[in-house]
């Protein structure tokens, strides 16, 4: 996983791969791994994936640049890899590459971007161990654990990141092909997938602390649990059965949860 050389019918290509799942996520150009050497004095120009000519530049300048958008996607962290530390010889994981995830979208609620691995069901996933603060587990045993709920006032569960934490979102649009080795393209013509609950207008108009009520206790109440279903209840797609704040009301003062 990470950055495959693979030779096929006599042609060597690079492959980048979900850290995570092994699924592929892209090929690289060679280009996208090239450097300049350090000794290098000249001006070099190679042609890049789409046939145009670029300054090849040494691994400490590539590096510095990509890592501001590496932060940004929450594949790196503010301080595994400073400045500092590329001066002194360090490098990303592969190289000029960072750990990469099979999936990353933008959340418009919560204002931010997320780089996670989504095939919570790939043997891969499910078998590969990793610590997470300092207790080795699976990530099936991350993601699937039945203490966290589908669904909280954070976001509903759609994968996990780098190191084998849940991620949760709001909202979700896909950040599609990636340009180079350092942005992604956005397609502005996709709309973004509300994650239940925050797709149910009533609800979604709530303030935070009125929606992180409702879920508490919600999902805490059992006679509301089995009037509604456990699953139903976890993932708060019971939400989208009420047309409003006040039928939501009625249903919990029914089932005498508060």
């Amino acid at each position: 996983m990470g950055v495959i050389y693979k030779v096929i019918n006599g042609t060597g290509s690079y492959q980048e791969t979900c850290e995570h799942c092994g699924e592929r996520i892209q090929d690289l150009h060679v280009s996208d791994v090239s450097i300049k050497k350090e000794t290098e004095a000249r001006t070099i120009r190679i042609r890049d994936k789409n046939n145009s000519l670029f300054v090849l530049k040494k691994k400490k300048e590539r590096l510095i640049e990509s890592t501001a958008s590496l932060l940004s996607r929450d594949l790196i962290d503010v301080d595994e890899l400073q400045a500092s530390d590329i001066a002194a010889g360090k490098q990303l994981k592969y190289g000029l590459r960072a750990e990469a995830m099979c999936s990353e979208s933008i959340d418009d609620v919560r204002g931010i971007t997320a780089s996670f691995c989504y095939r919570v069901d790939n043997t891969k996933f499910l078998s590969k161990q990793i610590v997470i603060d300092g207790v080795t587990k699976t990530l099936s045993q991350s993601f699937h654990d039945a203490n966290e709920l589908v669904s909280n006032i954070t976001g509903s569960k759609v994968g996990v990141d780098r190191k084998g934490r849940p991620v949760r979102l709001k909202s979700q649009k896909p950040v599609g092909v990636i340009d180079d080795d350092r942005y992604r393209r956005v397609d502005e013509t996709v709309k973004y997938k509300e994650e239940m609950p925050w797709g149910v207008s009533y609800f979604a108009a709530l303030r935070p602390e009125t929606q992180q009520n409702y879920i508490e206790v919600m999902q805490r109440c059992s006679a509301f649990i089995s009037r509604y279903g456990e699953e139903e209840v976890k993932s708060l797609r019971v939400i989208a059965s009420f047309r409003s704040e006040a039928e939501l009301v009625r249903a919990l003062d029914l089932s005498r949860c508060r």
